[in-house]
């Protein structure tokens, strides 16, 4: 997961502990896998997905991610490394993608 977006949850649910995936609707946390699937079963999931939007980008999907809203660094190719010229060093980190060697996609995003 993207170190930004578990911090996020982290500060929303007010622990270090987080358990993935976490379902969260209109703010609020709805539960996790299971508890989708109970409130579906129950007939209570729709109640809460109204007013949300059906599809983002207007119906269709981004031509860059696919709906994904990440791709892969273009920096490093997602290895997360590239070559220090300057320092004269074979590989540091690179300063552009996240810890999984994705950034966020600059057509949806």
């Amino acid at each position: 997961m993207h170190s930004v977006f578990k911090e996020e949850i982290r500060g929303i649910l007010g622990t270090r502990q987080v358990k993935i995936p976490a379902v969260f609707v209109k703010g609020r946390m709805v539960g996790s896998v299971e508890e989708v699937m109970r409130l579906e079963e129950e007939g209570r999931l729709g109640i809460l997905l109204e007013c949300m939007p059906k599809q983002r980008m207007g119906g269709g999907c981004c031509c860059g991610c696919g709906g994904m809203r990440f791709v892969m660094c273009d920096v490093c190719n997602g290895s997360c490394k590239v070559r220090d010229v300057e320092k004269k060093k074979n590989t540091v980190k690179c300063l552009v993608c996240n810890e999984n060697g994705l950034v966020l996609c600059p057509i949806c995003s």
